[in-house]
């Protein structure tokens, strides 16, 4: 059985408290957030890659967005990054290159 790469890694993010309480991940930019009132969120989408016949090497994209790009930028160091390096607990995850 395949695995949706997307939604493994978006369930990965929204799975710690913290980061889906202040930056929850989704696949598209959630309704209510414009330019003049952000929210702050996580997109995650898979933008390549490649299928072989026993592995799968996703290509994704996961951006920070909010209020400024100072948040946003230390939200994604210090917050959405460690929790990504942590994605090989998983057992459909066997390396990642960030």
């Amino acid at each position: 059985m395949a695995v949706n790469a997307e939604k493994l890694v978006m369930d990965w993010l929204n799975a710690d408290p913290t980061i889906k309480a202040e930056y929850p991940a989704s696949f598209d930019v959630p309704a209510g957030s414009s330019a003049t009132h952000p929210l702050p969120f996580v997109t995650v989408e898979q933008v390549g890659g490649s299928d072989e016949r026993f592995r799968s090497l996703p290509l994704i994209a996961v951006q920070v967005w909010g209020e400024s790009r100072w948040l946003v930028s230390e939200a994604a160091a210090k917050l959405i990054l460690p929790r990504l390096k942590r994605i090989t607990e998983l057992p459909e995850v066997a390396d990642i290159d960030i």
